[in-house]
């Protein structure tokens, strides 16, 4: 079956059925780790209803939390059915969450997000309705936005798409178009953008009173404001480079360029192929690179200059730095704040693509199972110091894909086997190996 989409969002992956496995998988795991929570929460109820300490205040905070991750588990299970029941996903997978994780971080690392972006008390209706965060973040970006007429902006990691529903209601251009790829939060910004409320609990991790530890939030679109661009939703994994080349005259990365997972000469021109000349990549957020090779731990001022090489297809015309409160929930007594730093860099040439073995990694060493899935896979060559009859034991897909390399077997020799246990022809399995392997040896390096 040729999979186009998910609850009307479009999937636009070189393997979507990899990717649509991972998103089900995450989801999945995303409920069940909601439900360990709850079960941890009544156990702590529970257990204080028996000790002589017992009060009624911590009895009732414990209480509401309960109340509130049983809600939230039932409300997720629902948004989640589309994926999790896609007609393109065979039935045997029944719980089955063992694909590989295409993602770096949770589902719900960033599910605060909705809530900030969609729920929290707006700063008024003459500033558009925005809270206090984003009304900032939409600022910044708008100082940084040339002073010319724009036909298509990227945004890049766009998260529950708050930020990407705010400028589509500030800017007149013929279409954006926001990407990620959390099904969370994007399936969650569908909803909100087709019109309807969403109705989640924000439980706090430190909540600054007994009232606040759990309060039922609406999330929905503000009133009163309406878009003057078109705005289109996309899954799409920027490192795959599914997207045309010199399509967009603005490129936006929000929050991005840190966690995206690629060394910075690579996001660079990435980005710069999908720029026409002329246009403009525009960026704003930290440098909390996700790495662990302190050599790409990039300064600000290391950016600006390997942006200003000769080479790099870019020349900056727009610089800035500043302090953003982040998270700061009014049912919270902890927020942080970050040096957030922006730019609009014009580009002037085209850059020649930064050659990538493996887009999805960027620590494992290179892997020829990537570019051919029919060499043997030699993990002893990529981690001489493993051992693989230990590693194995962890995991039940990880192991039998561990112990036919042992065997000398190739990726395309794994999907062959594993086939029939998935339910899906072999070619379509053979991107599920893939990730499994790429994220283990990222692991292990």
């Amino acid at each position: 079956m040729f999979i186009q989409s998910i609850n009307g969002l479009k999937l636009d992956f070189e393997s979507p059925l990899a990717w649509l496995l991972n998103f089900r998988a995450s989801a999945l795991r995303t409920l069940a780790n909601l439900e360990a929570d709850a079960k941890r929460t009544a156990q702590s109820l529970h257990s204080h209803k028996n000790t002589p300490a017992s009060d009624t205040q911590t009895l009732t905070r414990l209480q509401n939390i309960l109340q509130a991750q049983n809600f939230n588990h039932q409300k997720l299970s629902k948004m989640f059915q589309p994926l999790i029941e896609h007609p393109a996903l065979p039935h045997a997978l029944g719980s089955f969450t063992g694909a590989p994780s295409l993602q770096t971080e949770s589902l719900e690392a960033n599910f605060v997000n909705l809530f900030r972006d969609w729920a929290w008390p707006y700063v008024s209706a003459t500033e558009g309705q925005a809270t206090e965060e984003t009304r900032a973040h939409l600022k910044a970006i708008l100082d940084l936005l040339p002073d010319r007429k724009m036909t298509r902006v990227l945004i890049l990691g766009a998260g529950s798409a708050r930020l990407a529903f705010d400028l589509a209601c500030e800017i007149k251009c013929d279409e954006i178009v926001a990407t990620e790829i959390n099904p969370l939060l994007f399936l969650a910004a569908k909803e909100i953008l087709d019109g309807k409320t969403l109705d989640l609990y924000e439980i706090a991790e430190l909540p600054a009173s007994l009232e606040t530890a759990s309060v039922k939030q609406s999330l929905k679109l503000p009133t009163d404001v309406q878009m003057k661009s078109k705005l289109t939703l996309l899954f799409n994994d920027f490192t795959e480079d599914r997207l045309q080349e010199a399509q967009f005259d603005i490129v936006i990365t929000p929050w991005f360029i840190d966690v995206v997972g690629l060394p910075f000469e690579i996001t660079r021109s990435k980005i710069n192929r999908l720029l026409t000349v002329g246009g403009s990549w525009v960026n704003l957020g930290p440098l909390m690179f996700m790495t662990n090779d302190r050599s790409e731990l990039l300064t600000n001022d290391e950016i600006q200059s390997r942006l200003s090489q000769s080479n790099s297809g870019f020349r900056v015309e727009r610089k800035s730095q500043n302090w953003l409160t982040q998270l700061k929930s009014s049912l919270s007594a902890t927020f942080r704040t970050d040096a957030v730093y922006g730019w609009r860099a014009d580009k002037i040439e085209n850059q020649k693509t930064e050659q990538v073995l493996d887009t999805n990694q960027t620590t494992a060493p290179r892997a020829e199972f990537i570019q051919d899935t029919g060499k043997p896979v030699v993990l002893e060559r990529l981690l001489p110091n493993l051992d693989l009859e230990e590693a194995a034991q962890s995991h039940a897909l990880l192991s039998e894909i561990l112990m036919a390399c042992h065997e000398g077997q190739s990726v395309r020799q794994m999907a062959t086997k594993l086939a029939p246990d998935f339910g899906l022809p072999a070619e379509a399995v053979e991107p599920i190996v893939q990730g499994v392997l790429v994220n283990f040896i990222r692991s292990q390096s």
